[in-house]
């Protein structure tokens, strides 16, 4: 969840103006939450843009959008899930789902993200390692979105 608030709104000129978008300056995120950073462009343009999504189901909709051609899939991490204390952008490569059983035995599930660098990060409320997730299967396979290099 990204936050904004009204002195961070940019005014433009008419030029650029459009009904159906804001511009901002900044943007805040409250959660230490992972979030998506997408390099992309539409498939009849040859200038890109930068997404950033907060939802795998975000993610999985713009993949499928055959208009748009990715460039990069990246997953921004805050440090107490990619171990380093600090947040981190990688070159995302896969993303698993499992099923957790939480302290009223509720199913819900958890995410394992698969980095290029070969790291894994779990997303969880309950799990404490991904050996504790059950039914763990592959959701997204990024690797086909990613530029050779970091591969």
């Amino acid at each position: 969840m990204f936050c904004t608030s009204p002195d961070g709104e940019i005014n433009r000129l008419p030029l650029f103006e459009s009904d159906d978008e804001y511009w901002w300056s900044y943007v805040r995120l409250p959660l230490f939450t992972p979030y998506f950073m997408i390099v992309c462009s539409e498939s009849n343009s040859e200038s890109s843009q930068t997404l950033f999504l907060q939802t795998i189901r975000q993610l999985a909709q713009v993949l499928s959008d055959t208009s748009i051609e990715m460039n990069t899939v990246q997953l921004v991490s805050p440090g107490h899930m990619n171990g380093t204390g600090a947040w981190q952008i990688d070159v995302l490569e896969r993303v698993f789902q499992g099923l957790e059983v939480n302290e009223k035995d509720h199913k819900q599930y958890a995410y394992v993200y698969a980095v290029a660098s070969g790291g894994r990060y779990l997303e969880s409320c309950v799990a404490n390692a991904e050996t504790d997730l059950s039914d763990l299967e592959l959701l997204l396979d990024l690797s086909a979105y990613q530029p050779a290099s970091a591969m």
